[in-house]
């Protein structure tokens, strides 16, 4: 059994660039053992990517559910232009009862008063403060951080280098793009998006596309497959 007992199987879903990134964490726990991917792609099909075998399809994880084979999954995309279809991956595997696992690098500072809810991937250098809760689904990529009593939803892409001060309210689907700053006590409505270098200092609308210093709303955005000019 070794030091850790039963290491725990992980199945990456995607093979997609993000999947690089949880690779470089997962692989320095010793608690963990990657299985493998799965990704739609056929030409990726029984190929390698990063040292790891894709075993098949998405549809290839009842299978491996049935044989009790998986302890966790993780979502191996998370980019702005896919948010959408992660969001409904992410549901999909709720509904199977697949348990995300939150990825959290060793150098990330995570206050015991925060709430980190399931499928949180946290980054190099990231910071959760007290009394901040993350919801599900939730990528918080490298230097960014979350300061005290704020609130950020499910499936929001914080991207690197950004700031968000203490008491924000981040809805869902939100993305922030990189060294973005967000004021205190500033709301974020579900589905916009923060061009990268804004600075929020009011309240920013749902479904808008918004850049800036201090931020503007430029448009309304449809949906979360919105792609950035």
């Amino acid at each position: 059994m070794g030091k850790y007992g039963r290491q725990k199987n992980i199945i990456i879903i995607c093979a997609g660039l993000h999947s690089k990134v949880l690779l470089e964490v997962i692989k320095h726990d010793e608690s963990l053992n990657i299985i493998g991917y799965l990704d739609d792609n056929e030409a990726l099909l029984r190929t390698q990517m990063n040292g790891h075998l894709i075993l098949g399809p998405v549809t290839y994880l009842v299978t491996l559910l049935s044989e009790m084979k998986i302890d966790y999954a993780v979502i191996g995309f998370g980019n702005i232009k896919l948010r959408g279809a992660r969001s409904k991956l992410y549901h999909s595997l709720k509904e199977r009862n697949v348990r995300l696992l939150n990825v959290i690098h060793s150098s990330a500072y995570v206050s015991p008063d925060c709430l980190l809810c399931q499928g949180v991937y946290l980054g190099p250098m990231s910071v959760v403060h007290t009394n901040v809760r993350i919801g599900e689904n939730v990528i918080i990529y490298t230097g960014s951080t979350i300061d005290h009593d704020s609130r950020v939803g499910n499936s929001v892409l914080i991207s690197p280098g950004v700031t968000v001060a203490g008491q924000a309210i981040i809805e869902d689907n939100v993305y922030i793009g990189p060294g973005a700053t967000v004021a205190n006590g500033i709301k974020i409505g579900k589905n916009s998006v923060i061009g990268a270098g804004s600075t929020v200092l009011d309240l920013i609308p749902p479904n808008v596309l918004a850049y800036g210093c201090p931020a503007k709303v430029m448009k309304d955005i449809k949906d979360t497959e919105y792609k950035l000019p």
